[in-house]
């Protein structure tokens, strides 16, 4: 892969959820590369990378559906018969086989009742959560970070926002520096003019989640002030 093609992978990889499987869609991703990452491409070239990175153990990783993920694993397979049909099955009969229609499955693909058990069996030893293996294997343990802090100050209560848990936030310059050069743009094409459009609503979005933090912030400021001094001879 040359330089581009391996940074959309590792976004790929990245993009994988805990049961192995990427649930976005090919253009939601296309529109974070550009946005994130700085990176302008086409679904075709995501997908030809898509493939690649399903190639990857476990087997079945980075597929975007079950019947994808089931026929990614049946491609590792030795090709016999029973894996020939399980992939006949996988492709032109999942929903009949998730219905468990196996006689509409023997009628449709020309097969025995044996021939059509052992592509079944070949089909429910796969593993539809490849990426279960993998999750949870750590231990997380988590510590309880309080919002605030009191303190008793030359006889005085003092309360402070725990730092920890109010980060300063702000919006990157570089999304509205992006911003204002695509409206400058003379004779902007259509996707000049998504890409305008798009990036507004990501940035106002932005702004409007500061200030909801900070107005939880200060809300919740006032109402442990009021607790505090309620409280004054406990505390």
């Amino acid at each position: 892969m040359n330089e581009e093609e391996w940074a959309i992978a590792e976004f790929l990889v990245g993009s994988v959820d805990e049961s192995g499987y990427i649930r976005r869609p090919i253009t939601d991703i296309m529109d974070d590369l550009a946005f994130t990452q700085n990176i302008y491409t086409d679904e075709k070239t995501i997908e030809s990378v898509l493939q690649t990175v399903q190639e990857l153990d476990p087997p079945g990783v980075a597929a975007r559906s079950l019947d994808e993920c089931l026929a990614i694993q049946l491609k590792r397979k030795e090709n016999t018969p029973s894996i020939e049909l399980s992939l006949a099955i996988n492709e032109k009969s999942f929903e009949q086989f998730t219905m468990k229609h196996y006689s509409k499955l023997q009628s449709k693909h020309d097969v025995s009742e044996e021939q059509l058990k052992e592509a079944i069996s070949e089909i429910e030893r796969l593993n539809p959560k490849p990426g279960g293996s993998f999750a949870g294997n750590n231990r997380i343990i988590e510590h309880v970070v309080p919002d605030f802090s009191i303190k008793i100050v030359d006889g005085q209560l003092e309360l402070t926002l725990n730092g920890r848990n109010a980060p300063e936030l702000h919006v990157s310059k570089e999304y509205s520096n992006m911003l204002k050069g695509y409206k400058s743009a003379k004779d902007k094409s259509k996707s000049q003019k998504d890409t305008v459009l798009f990036i507004k609503q990501k940035l106002d979005a932005a702004k409007w989640f500061i200030d909801a933090i900070k107005q939880r912030q200060q809300t919740l400021f006032v109402t442990m002030n009021s607790i505090m001094y309620y409280q004054k001879e406990y505390f």
